[in-house]
């Protein structure tokens, strides 16, 4: 692990314990600091956070474009106290695009809105 309260990779949740931590911060986009801000919101939902063993809980990384990591982040990631409560799961707006159910999983594209209601980035699930 990079480092000791590394959060990022795969995570598991029931729909409880997402609900309970408000689900992941909507101002995030692109690469960086959204999961350690998950992590924090764990810890205030005094949950605990579970690690495999190597041989037990290990992952093939597909890879992904890494943004720049500028002050607006930092920025951002140092207000996490301030919103986890009310920037998450309970403001999420959003149009689901498609459904698509598979043997294994279900890919959904959706559109996420922005404050003005405007559809602001479609998230496909990679078709």
């Amino acid at each position: 692990m990079p480092y000791d309260t590394y959060f990022g990779g795969v995570n598991a949740f029931s729909k409880e314990q997402f609900t309970l931590v408000n689900g992941f911060p909507n101002l995030y986009f692109g690469w960086g600091y959204e999961d350690d801000d998950v992590y924090h919101r764990v810890l205030n939902a005094n949950l605990s956070v579970q690690r495999l063993s190597y041989d037990v809980g290990r992952y093939r990384h597909l890879g992904h474009r890494h943004s720049i990591l500028g002050n607006g982040i930092l920025k951002l990631y140092n207000t996490k106290q301030q919103r986890y409560l009310s920037d998450g799961l309970n403001n999420l707006k959003y149009k689901r695009i498609s459904y698509n159910l598979r043997p294994l999983c279900t890919w959904i594209s959706i559109g996420l809105y922005n404050h003005t209601g405007q559809v602001m980035q479609e998230v496909s699930n990679g078709e």
